[in-house]
């Protein structure tokens, strides 16, 4: 599954208070997260993933994605294995003009017999039932 976001954080977000979406996923591993935010916003926009209430990306703890024309793109093989699976994206924006954006793309890979919320029933044996 290959999922792809727009997160616009609104202008005037403080960061301890955070402008918050949640995305629904896939039960599954990511396997490569891109992150990139358009000229603009000179470093005033800033981005946290987080699994549940655990900070995902960036890896150390604290810290946010931050910049002006970035672009970040890397392989990982963080398991999402409890429900409810969905990724929580927490900015905030320093600019008191323009809401600003982050883009980010993020492919899940489903082990082999799961589907979304776990195992595919097996229809052998039901002949006649359907």
């Amino acid at each position: 599954m290959n999922y792809n976001w727009k997160f616009e954080i609104p202008k005037e977000t403080e960061e301890d208070l955070p402008y918050i979406k949640t995305k629904k996923v896939t039960l599954g591993v990511i396997k490569k997260v891109i992150i990139s935010n358009p000229s603009g916003s000179v470093g005033k926009s800033h981005l946290r993933i987080f699994y549940h209430e655990h900070q995902v990306y960036p890896l150390n703890k604290g810290e946010w994605y931050e910049g002006e024309k970035i672009h970040i793109g890397f392989e990982d093989n963080y398991k999402l294995d409890s429900q409810p699976y969905e990724l929580k994206f927490k900015g905030y924006n320093s600019s008191s003009l323009y809401a600003h954006s982050f883009y980010v793309n993020i492919a899940i890979l489903r082990e082999e017999g799961e589907g979304e919320g776990g195992e595919i029933p097996s229809l052998v044996g039901l002949e006649g039932e359907i």
